[in-house]
């Protein structure tokens, strides 16, 4: 768990896990990066904290911007002409730094930070059933 500071924000990820679940997670930013904490709430995975560096940050951002306005799918079943932006992370940034690798719930809470930090705006979306699609 991150020390309780006043820049530790918890966040819910977008959508549902099986379209049950909310995730929720914590976060802040520090000098070595971003640092996300899947350990609280329904978003566990055994604990695991994610230290991405300012580096690591920046090529995300950058991959994003590439983007130029585009629609990034976060759902399931989204169109083949539309790039799955939990594909795009592992493209952008294949190997992170912290050794965990990519997995569902880091990626979900990435996309979370970006679009509570304005990077990306939630287009449409919700409910099970209904694609959950972001821009940039």
């Amino acid at each position: 768990m991150l020390a309780e500071e006043d820049d530790v924000k918890v966040i819910q990820t977008l959508g549902k896990k099986g379209g049950k679940q909310l995730g929720f997670f914590q976060y802040k930013r520090t000098s070595k990066g971003v640092l996300i904490d899947l350990s609280i709430g329904l978003a566990t995975a055994s604990g695991k904290q994610y230290l991405f560096t300012p580096g690591e940050w920046q090529q995300i951002l950058d991959g994003v911007a590439a983007g130029n306005r585009q629609t990034f799918g976060l759902s399931k079943g989204i169109p083949a002409a539309q790039p799955s932006l939990h594909k795009q992370l592992a493209a952008w940034l294949p190997a992170p730094a912290h050794g965990h690798g990519w997995n569902v719930p880091i990626k979900a809470a990435i996309v979370a930070v970006l679009e509570n930090e304005g990077t990306l705006s939630l287009y449409h979306g919700g409910n099970a059933g209904i694609q959950i699609v972001l821009q940039r």
